[in-house]
């Protein structure tokens, strides 16, 4: 029953730390931070999977916010957004 408490207890813990550290969309450049790069992305699937991917490369750059400047496509969704920290 211990393990099982100190289980969850490990999950909740990672679970919190690693949304703390999520870079946020935003819809226009954050007050006090500064442009650090773009990333790109395409998908054949939905805009909802084509801005997770975005996400996914706006925290893996270490990015505190993004903001997506561009989707285009017909078959293929391609996007970009601009990362600030």
């Amino acid at each position: 029953m211990k393990n099982l408490h100190l289980a969850v207890a490990a999950i909740v813990l990672s679970t919190v730390s690693f949304a703390g550290f999520a870079a946020q969309e935003v819809n226009s450049r954050p007050a006090g931070e500064h442009r650090i790069g773009v990333v790109s992305s395409a998908t054949t699937s939905t805009l909802d999977d084509l801005q997770s991917q975005l996400a996914a490369k706006a925290d893996a750059t270490g990015a505190t916010s993004y903001r997506i400047i561009g989707v285009s496509g017909n078959d293929t969704l391609h996007g970009s957004a601009e990362l600030y920290k």
